[in-house]
């Protein structure tokens, strides 16, 4: 049985290669989320009512600008890192998703020929019987 344990140890990675992918995608998700609401901060911002004059007089509206520029853009960069992490979870998931597709197919294949053999074994020990 040990294609069996090949392909339970092979189906443990591919789990545990699962969790650490949902956990890239997970933070992904949370990066684009932040970025949409910084766009949506900016867009806000240059859409100022002009009841809200006071501030553009003071600049405030362009410090305002200026730091979600700097925040999208190290959003921007952290993003960046994340899809480059979930390209190598990708292919790391995809090899372990083969190798478990392979052990499994292995494991119950010798399952097959075992049993195909035992049912042999036990065919010819009843024609001996048989025939004695």
């Amino acid at each position: 049985m040990e294609l069996d344990q090949l392909h339970e140890l092979n189906a443990l990675k591919y789990r545990h290669s699962q969790q650490a992918l949902t956990g890239i995608l997970e933070r992904e998700a949370a990066l684009r989320a932040e970025l949409a609401k910084l766009r949506s901060y900016f867009i806000e911002t240059q859409s100022l009512p002009p009841e809200h004059a006071q501030l553009r007089a003071i600049g405030a509206d362009v410090i305002w600008l200026r730091w979600v520029t700097r925040a999208q853009a190290q959003l921007n960069i952290e993003l960046a890192q994340v899809l480059a992490q979930k390209e190598q979870y990708l292919a790391h998931h995809k090899r372990a998703f083969g190798k478990m597709q392979v052990s499994k197919t292995l494991a119950d294949d010798d399952r097959k020929r075992l049993a195909v053999k035992r049912r042999q074994t036990d065919l010819e020990r009843a024609v001996q019987q048989t025939l004695l």
